[in-house]
Formats: structure tokens, sequence, C-alpha cells
């Protein structure tokens, strides 16, 4: 089922200056999108500081430039709420923006506390309550001076909860990188568009959890930046995911079939195969080597498990193609006898298939060929070893630009699993699923993915769209997994667990 949305634009800082420029032209004014702006800041603060049970008390750091003018208008917002709002407006307020030194002077007039500091011992932040951070913008190319590093470096010590407006303050919003002192926040209200620098480098531990606020901008503007890269959000997953119809019956809501485990590893056979049927796959079958029996007797009641033996090849196949999707790899193993499984079996497969874990390294060792409609789930180790390379790369924008040209070449959809994940697929930009938490980083929380994902491909969507239904739905129920328990203590197991609680948050 082909489904063409087009997902929210991932922009550099250049480009975003641009399509501001373009609405100035059209008659959008600098005012009233600093108005929306501080407006949806404001209300994002609120928000925080309701949900935490913070004090109604927020502290403005901010630059000379437009940031610090949306700070002052978010201020301003936020005394009618009944807060306490104290301003630290850096260095003199003649040198600041017009707009700038304008929303200054209102959130005086309104009763804020004001102050134009030169230096970080002017500020004090012994009293508890929400900074707000905007020295910077996107435009920031080098590392802060002081008196910003210092300042900086204060909040962060703080033990205050950081608002960061648009962007962490010392964040590269092109690159991801951190050159020097930078905020590390734990809420980022984006303003308009996205901006790659989020999801590259370093990028992502700065940003906290990504809230968005549309300030005004027409969407014909934002038709015409080009991109290379995009976000998928909770209501592009709403608006894939298909219905259901009340007389369906367990092979229309989907059957998948399962290679995985091995002797010693039936953890990921279980792993995934229960997540596929959470996940809402009408039936689901396990093929594993004989003699695991015993092992697998911890499987939940409603899989069915089916032996087969070495060499048990055409057994494989008929299973496979008689699916509606299919996954291979997780806990498969190393031995001989699993690689000439794997080698016998996938170019044979007729079946949409997720291929995870020793499936991949049995593919890079061997150099194998993908079956159509095949959806891989490396993780950037993995994808190191398909690419043949040992060069210890970040996750950057010629990495993603080498990923897509490898997803050209073999025809593959590919789930680049990590902080964050990103879905990349021929013929498009790829796609980065701004969701997920450090909890997730657990063993078989990558089985359970898969599983996941091989769900979505039984429903019928296309391998883009499953991969990215998959990766979300994954990561949202980890999400909720963290929330209510810690990402300290948290196990794939209770990803899986949480997906009913995720689809019902969803209103699925």
């Amino acid at each position: 089922m082909e489904n063409k949305i087009e997902f929210i634009k991932v922009v550099a800082s250049q480009q975003m200056a641009v399509i501001e420029g373009y609405a100035y032209e059209d008659g959008c004014k600098e005012e009233a999108f600093m108005e929306e702006a501080g407006k949806g800041v404001a209300y994002f603060a609120n928000e925080y500081c309701t949900k935490h049970q913070l004090p109604k008390r927020v502290i403005l750091l901010s630059g000379k430039g437009n940031n610090g003018g949306d700070a002052h208008v978010a201020g301003r917002y936020l005394i009618d709420e009944g807060y306490e709002v104290v301003t630290y407006q850096i260095g003199p307020l003649k040198k600041c923006s017009t707009l700038c030194q304008k929303n200054y002077e209102r959130l005086q007039k309104k009763g804020a506390a004001v102050n134009q500091v030169i230096s970080a011992d002017e500020i004090d932040l012994s009293q508890k309550g929400l900074i707000i951070d905007a020295l910077f913008g996107t435009g920031l190319q080098s590392a802060p001076r002081d008196p910003y590093a210092s300042i900086i470096r204060k909040a962060n010590d703080s033990g205050h909860p950081i608002l960061a407006v648009d962007i962490p303050s010392g964040l590269n919003g092109d690159n991801g990188t951190a050159e020097g002192a930078a905020i590390k926040a734990r809420i980022t209200v984006y303003l308009g568009l996205p901006k790659k620098g989020f999801f590259l480098n370093e990028g992502w531990n700065l940003l906290g959890e990504l809230k968005y606020v549309d300030f005004g901008l027409p969407k014909k503007h934002i038709q015409k930046a080009e991109t290379d890269l995009q976000m998928f959000y909770k209501t592009d997953f709403c608006r894939l995911i298909p219905t259901l119809a009340r007389n369906q019956h367990k092979y229309q809501a989907g059957y998948v079939v399962g290679v995985a485990g091995s002797p010693g590893m039936p953890g990921a056979a279980n792993l995934s195969t229960s997540a596929s049927l959470r996940a809402g796959a009408g039936i689901v079958r396990l093929l594993h080597p004989k003699g695991m029996e015993g092992e697998l007797s911890a499987s939940v009641y409603e899989l069915i498990k089916t032996p087969y033996g070495e060499g048990d090849h055409q057994l494989i196949i008929d299973y496979l193609n008689k699916a509606t999707a299919t996954f291979m790899g997780p806990g498969l193993g190393l031995r001989d006898e699993t690689r000439n499984l794997i080698q016998a079996i996938l170019p044979r497969v007729t079946k949409p298939i997720v291929l995870d874990a020793d499936a991949l390294n049995v593919i890079a060792e061997k150099n194998l060929n993908y079956p159509d409609n095949s959806i891989i789930t490396p993780h950037i180790g993995e994808m190191r070893r398909l690419l043949h390379t040992d060069e210890k790369r970040p996750v950057d924008s010629d990495f993603l630009k080498v990923c897509q040209d490898y997803v050209e070449e073999h025809n593959v959809t590919l789930i680049l699993k990590g902080g964050p994940t990103f879905v990349l697929h021929p013929g498009e930009p790829a796609v980065v699923v701004p969701y997920g938490n450090p909890g997730m980083a657990t063993a078989g929380s990558g089985d359970v993915l898969t599983g996941v994902v091989a769900a979505m491909l039984a429903h019928g969507l296309a391998a883009r769209e499953a991969a990215l239904c998959g990766v979300f739905a994954h990561a949202y129920a980890g999400d909720h997994a963290a929330e209510v328990m810690t990402p300290f203590s948290m196990t794939a197991s209770d990803i899986t667990e949480s997906l009913p609680d995720a689809f019902k948050l969803l209103e699925l």
C-alpha cells in the first residue's frame, strides 16, 4: 500500500533564513513572527512547569539577537499566567537587535525583574525555576566565548531544567557539533522547522524533548525549501497506520513468519515474535532449530513454533513464502549451518522481509544480494560491516550520504538504528524519527524493533512506510516505558509491554 506523505522538512540554518526572507518579501512582519514564537515558547514553558510541579518562576538568559527577543515575548505571556519572570540580558541593550530591545522594554513595563549583565557572576540561579535559554539562535558557527561560555556552564551546573528557544545555545544548527560550551536542554522548542544539527553528531544529546511552534511561516514558502532530510512525527504515524475493519480475520491482520533463535539464544526469538503480536500481527510463526523446544517454553501462548533441521531449506522457504511478511536474523548465531541456511534461503524469499543481526553479518561476510522488498536494520557497527569499512565516523551528513548510496545501489530500505534512528529508502530523502531514549540501549531492543517492523509490513504498508511506522511505534513505546519507570532500569521486554499503552495514547 503506497502512501505519499510529505514529512516535516529538516533544514540548514541558512535555508531557514532564506524561507523567512521569502515571507518578508510576501508582506509578513518580523514582529508578528516574534510575537507568535514567544507565545508558543511560553505555552511549552508553562506546560513543562505544570507537568513537573515546578515553582512558577522563570529565568530568561537572553542574547542580543532576535532569539533574545523571542524570550522577552515569552516572559510577558508567562507573567500573565502568574509567573515571576527574571531576565538577564547579556551585554548592553543598545547593541541588541531592534526587536530584542523593543520587547525587553515591554517586558520591563510588564513587571519583570530585568537585568543587563556582562558576566556570569552577575546572574543569580540560586532559586528554583525554569531557565529559558535564548543566548544564541541557529546562526552560531563557532565556539561561544566569554561571558557566554561561562553563562552556559553556570546554567548547566545549576541543576535547573533548561528550555532552549529554537536550539540549545552552543550547538551548531547545521552539523550538530558543539565546539565549546553548549546548553544541555530538557526541552527544545524549535521554531518553524527543525534544524539538521539537532540530529547529527552531538545534537541529539543536547536537545531534550522536541516541541514545535508554528509562528506563521506560509506553507508555500516552506515548500520551496529543498532538503535531503525530513522528520517523522506522530501525526504521520496516525495517517499511515491502517484502520481496523470490524469484520477482519487474523490473516487479514497479517501473517508473520520469522526465522530466529539458536541453541542458547532463545531470547531474541521470543522478543521479536512477541513484539510482532503486540504490534498487531494476526498470527505469528517462529521457525527455529530443532532441539530448542525446551528453551522456547517461555514464549507467549499465541506463538506458533515450528522446528527445522539442518538442510530443511525448502521447508523454511515454503513457510516464508506463505506469509504476509517475514523476518530473519535475531539470535541465529554464526555457525556454519546458519551461514549455509541464510545463503540458501535468501535468494528464494518472495515476501517482504526484515533482516537483522546475524543475517546482516552473513550478508556482509558473503556479499549476498537482498530479496525485493527488504528492510535492513543495522546499528552503526553493523552498517560499517555492510559498507566494509573500519572508519569510526559519527552519524553526520557525510555518513548519511554514504548510507544513501548503499541504499540506492542495493535497492533496500535501511533503518539505521541509534539515537536518533534514520530511515533511508531509494529515491527519497532520509527521514529521522525523533523519539526514543537511552533506556532503549539495552540487549534485545533491536529484536523487538524487528518484530514491530515485520508487523507493520504484515498490515500492508510498503517498505518505507512500514520501516517508519515500526521505528516510531518502537520508540514511542520505549518513551512511555521510560516515563512509567526510568531509563536506568528498562529492558527490551518493557518496550513490548508498553506497545498497547503507546497505541492507546495514539488513540488507535
